[in-house]
């Protein structure tokens, strides 16, 4: 159980300073299970800069329906919005033939994952690794410690290679069907019909870097 610590946001300055960050981070990092958030204020009461906005924000986010609406009649052969590439698109058809929900370029806590598989209970990144793709050591760096951000706040990711793929689809997907079981993401307990696209979320949370400077 975490408070905000502050009843009049006009009275007290945003909290924006390397140390608050830590404070903040130690502090919701602590929770095992679920973490409540006591506040006195409204989000709009708080300056968008402000780390009590980006928690608050990020409370606010997780608070009913959240999966956005899934593509329909996917191109195995044509690139189309929003995926990065025919490779996504194909495993994102492997998925969905299987009876599985599935949200492509999804933005979380700044980055873009590939593919989010959902089901009622639980959900999981699947991140495809084209043979083209070509990054610097601190793109690299910097994608991996976003991974590591998001897998301690229990996301868990399964990544298939596109030369797999392309030589045999069958076999280099063949784990991801085990491990999507294991994660407790079962086929078909989320139907697009049962997902009303007017009632997620559209708000477009993006929150401030915690471990950016002021």
């Amino acid at each position: 159980m975490l408070s905000m610590v502050v009843s009049d946001a006009s009275a007290i300055a945003p909290l924006t300073r390397a140390e608050s960050q830590r404070r903040i981070n130690v502090a919701a990092s602590r929770a095992m299970d679920q973490m409540w958030l006591f506040h006195s204020i409204d989000l709009e009461a708080l300056k968008p800069h402000d780390l009590r906005y980006s928690l608050l924000d990020y409370v606010r986010a997780g608070e009913g329906p959240t999966n956005p609406p899934m593509p329909a009649d996917v191109s195995n052969t044509e690139r189309q919005q929003p995926f990065s590439s025919l490779f996504q698109q194909r495993v994102f058809n492997r998925l969905v033939d299987r009876g599985y929900y599935v949200v492509p370029s999804m933005t979380v806590n700044n980055r873009v994952i590939d593919l989010v598989v959902t089901g009622s209970d639980a959900r999981m990144a699947v991140e495809c690794d084209g043979d083209s793709f070509r990054t610097t050591g601190e793109q690299a760096r910097s994608d991996m410690e976003r991974e590591r951000e998001l897998r301690r706040c229990g996301w868990d990711f399964w990544r298939v290679r596109e030369s797999e793929f392309e030589l045999d689809p069958d076999r280099a997907l063949d784990g991801l069907w085990e491990v999507l079981d294991r994660r407790g993401v079962k086929p078909g307990s989320i139907t697009a019909s049962s997902t009303d696209a007017s009632t997620a979320s559209d708000h477009g949370w993006e929150p401030i870097d915690l471990r950016a400077g002021e």
